[in-house]
């Protein structure tokens, strides 16, 4: 077996496994990972040192966390994760151990970004990142006072690492204009896979047209905009429906019970699966019409090009990172997102014909893999290493 090189650091997920779009991002990379270009382990804090888990064995646990039920869910892969160890290691000899390291999501645990701080300041050229978004810096008005000070030495923290990939243009360009105020020595954009739920040929959209949207149902992902559209639909007497996929987040400023108490109003032609397997998420793409993702404050947005790849037309905010990069086809994207917009966007979508053309455009789409991703970030860091060893 090749010794592993690299260091993965997933403390954070396994200690609060949540089901978010970073943790997707974390099981799909490493699921996908090229071991053969950079040998890693998977390693997390506990106990004042750290457990570590060969690659292999890491990824069929934490593969399990998305795949589970409902009532199995949150218990993984925390409760789990003993089992996939196979050594522990002091921190302070992680380094003798290990010649290069990454941290892959957000910690709020001081006793990774100690380790992280003491690796940038040692070994800068290994030591590399992922950055995803600073919106509990750039949108507070979305998080509490406590989430934006538990962030903050986050931020700092990954602001001073040298090696950084970001999960899109949007997040580069915050990284060095608002975290790093200076240019980033080494830093990429790499694309996202979107191919985590997509199986097989895509079914055929379902009678009455029906609309998903996928995403924890909180006020900046626009939940409240969507449900006041088809209200208003529904008050005209379109027969359409709506299903929403995701946990109740928080409400800043408001009571999530009285928005909760209004979706469960609504039988018959609303739906809402608080947890769901992937296989269900991929259903119920299928089924759709499209898929609603209008939310406006995002460093990436997974969950559009997710349904895209799954062959579901989409109803996006035109602000969102994820459609950077992509032409606008299967795509219906909104420059102002109100209650009239997204109502008329869907009743277009929800047109057989207009509906017919928005999925043939799909189909014409190239879309990255997981696979492609994974590889991506793993040659860059190689090459990163390779361009830091001493010359013979």
């Amino acid at each position: 077996m090749t010794k592993a090189e690299l260091l993965i650091d997933l403390t954070q997920f396994v200690h609060e496994p949540a089901r978010s779009g970073v943790q997707r991002v974390l099981v799909e990379l490493i699921r996908s990972w090229p071991n053969g270009t950079v040998a890693a382990d998977i390693g997390y804090a506990t106990d004042g040192g750290y457990a570590i888990a060969p690659l292999e064995r890491a990824a069929a646990g934490l593969e399990s966390h998305f795949d589970r039920g409902a009532d199995e869910a949150t218990d993984a892969p925390a409760s789990k994760s003993g089992q996939w160890a196979t050594v522990r290691v002091p921190a302070d000899d992680l380094m003798d151990r290990y010649p290069a390291y990454l941290l892959p999501e957000v910690s709020y645990r001081d006793d990774v970004l100690d380790l992280l701080l003491r690796w940038r300041s040692y070994r800068p050229r290994s030591t590399f990142a992922i950055f995803y978004d600073a919106l509990p810096q750039t949108h507070p008005h979305c998080f509490r006072g406590p989430q934006q000070g538990e962030t903050s030495r986050y931020f700092r923290e990954v602001s001073g690492v040298d090696n950084v990939a970001c999960i899109s243009t949007a997040s580069l360009d915050v990284l060095v204009g608002r975290m790093r105020r200076r240019p980033a020595p080494n830093a990429i954009v790499f694309p996202l896979g979107a191919d985590a739920i997509a199986a097989g040929a895509p079914a055929e959209p379902s009678a009455p047209a029906t609309f998903v949207c996928v995403g924890t149902v909180e006020p900046r992902k626009n939940h409240h905009i969507v449900f006041a559209a088809f209200k208003s639909l529904w008050r005209s007497g379109a027969a359409v429906r709506l299903h929403f996929i995701g946990a109740l987040g928080d409400w800043i400023g408001q009571s999530p019970k009285d928005f909760s108490d209004a979706l469960t109003a609504e039988p018959g032609r609303f739906q809402w699966s608080q947890r769901a397997r992937d296989a269900e998420i991929h259903q119920a793409l299928a089924d759709s019409a499209a898929a609603l993702y209008v939310s406006e404050a995002e460093g990436y947005g997974l969950p559009a090009v997710e349904a895209l790849a799954a062959g579901c037309p989409v109803i996006v905010s035109s602000s969102l990172p994820a459609l950077g990069t992509l032409p606008p086809l299967g795509q219906m994207r909104l420059d102002t997102i109100s209650v009239d917009t997204v109502a008329e966007a869907v009743r277009r979508a929800a047109e057989p014909e207009f509906n017919a053309r928005l999925r043939q455009d799909v189909g014409r789409l190239r879309l990255p893999t997981w696979r492609e991703s994974a590889a991506q970030l793993a040659q860059w860091i190689r090459k990163t290493l390779d361009s830091a060893a001493p010359a013979n």
